[in-house]
């Protein structure tokens, strides 16, 4: 599987989302996805801006997922959009999707030879009631492309990346565009790998890098039967319910 950051195909600017949408699964974006997983036979992960057909107006961040013989397999749009205001920590940063994106609202899950994986995107990261409902799913891996900015970088990366892993006894992977501080958006680099008992298996710095990772998913079912967390919640005081 290879994944790409989040909005990987365009600046990742407020007023340029309108004009960088396209249509999913049909526009050339996911028209190139789709060809060139279906050309190295692999699972591909990309994540863009997409138009909605019924309302050109509503504009998503969509995560696609494409298998080897180039078909889209799951479709997710990021659900808890970005907003936040940061004025005494440097550098500050104000930022607000709200303004120009609409949420989804769906858990969006696929499944390769019975491995089931979560699809989520950067800011979801920061709801650990979202992810659980993954892995009440079933999941064994979370999959976030992101775009943690150098102020919200260094406050909550590692953390929420360990936190979720541990939580929910997965793996994850949240995958970013590298530092670039002259482009319109920067972003903060640092794609990490965590394995479920919340340890960074491997991290990169902000500079440009493809990560290699085998996953060993054994180990997962593994940590569930010795360390308890999950059998041990008191469902019967408190759950999480999905509407």
């Amino acid at each position: 599987m290879v994944i790409l950051p989040e909005c990987f195909n365009a600046p990742y600017v407020e007023l340029k989302f309108n004009k960088n949408a396209e249509y999913v699964p049909n526009g050339p974006t996911c028209t190139q996805l789709s060809s060139v997983a279906k050309e190295l036979k692999i699972y591909l992960v990309g994540t863009l801006m997409e138009r909605d057909p019924a309302n050109k107006d509503t504009i998503y961040n969509t995560a696609t997922v494409w298998s080897p013989d180039g078909k889209m397999i799951a479709k997710h749009r990021k659900v808890h959009l970005y907003d936040v205001d940061i004025t005494d920590y440097n550098p500050p940063t104000s930022y607000h999707e709200t303004h120009y994106l609409t949420p989804g609202n769906q858990v969006t899950t696929f499944e390769i030879e019975g491995i089931k994986f979560g699809l989520l995107i950067c800011n979801d990261i920061m709801y650990d009631e979202w992810a659980k409902l993954y892995r009440k799913e079933g999941c064994d891996m979370l999959i976030y492309p992101v775009a943690f900015n150098p102020t919200i970088g260094p406050l909550f990366w590692d953390l929420v990346t360990r936190a979720r892993a541990l939580d929910n006894q997965v793996y994850l992977a949240g995958v970013s565009a590298a530092r670039d501080d002259n482009a319109p958006y920067v972003d903060w680099g640092r794609s990490t790998i965590t394995d479920p008992f919340g340890r960074i298996v491997q991290q990169a710095d902000d500079k440009e890098r493809i990560m290699y990772q085998v996953i060993d998913f054994a180990k997962v079912a593994q940590l569930r039967q010795q360390v308890y967390t999950w059998k041990g919640r008191r469902t019967d005081i408190y759950d999480l319910i999905r509407k």
